[in-house]
């Protein structure tokens, strides 16, 4: 997964994820850390309503389209943000 952030002026700021990076942070991590997070921040989500592994199942599948961009944001000021695979 390759996160790509830019602004017409600046440098263009390029992230790379593997795959399997994601799916197991989308594993692991989530209700630990957002359990501390909402915790601190009181907010009431219910975490259990969220199946992050359907959501990491679905992303994993995902790398037999390498370079299908997800996320693609093209802002008038030059700002854009891309997200793919």
């Amino acid at each position: 997964m390759r996160i790509i952030i830019g602004n017409r002026n600046e440098r263009k700021i390029d992230i790379n994820f593997p795959l399997f990076t994601v799916t197991f942070l989308l594993r692991v991590t989530p209700k630990f850390v957002l359990k501390h997070i909402l915790k601190k921040l009181q907010a009431k989500i219910a975490l259990d309503d969220i199946d992050f592994r359907a959501i990491s199942r679905a992303i994993y599948s995902l790398r037999k389209y390498k370079g299908l961009a997800i996320v693609e944001i093209k802002e008038s000021n030059g700002s854009e943000v891309l997200i793919k695979i």
